[in-house]
């Protein structure tokens, strides 16, 4: 059985921006930005989401997020996480943003 230090340092290559565990998401969230900006906008809204050509994706766990977050802010972006904006709605939820 493989040690705590090895099995961290194996997590730990999975999460480096160039790693198959988070390229995907990082694909996609490239895909959204270029779109996004050759259309104008300055800021895309929940990046995980499914976009049209792109493989769909299972959603990402929380240590893939930061990772892919990390990633991304390294690049220049501001990535801001949103309050839910309408707690009683239940079609409202907390969203992200990444601006540039």
């Amino acid at each position: 059985m493989l040690d705590a230090r090895e099995a961290r340092r194996l997590t730990d290559e999975a999460l480096e921006p160039e790693a198959e565990a988070i390229k995907p998401f990082l694909e996609r969230v490239e895909a959204r930005v270029r779109k996004a900006a050759k259309e104008g906008q300055r800021t895309i809204a929940h990046p995980f989401m499914h976009f049209e050509g792109m493989p769909r994706l299972d959603s990402p766990s929380g240590a893939v997020q930061t990772a892919v977050r990390k990633a991304v802010e390294a690049m220049g972006y501001t990535w801001t996480s949103h309050p839910d904006p309408d707690p009683g709605s239940p079609t409202s939820g907390p969203y992200t943003t990444i601006s540039w």
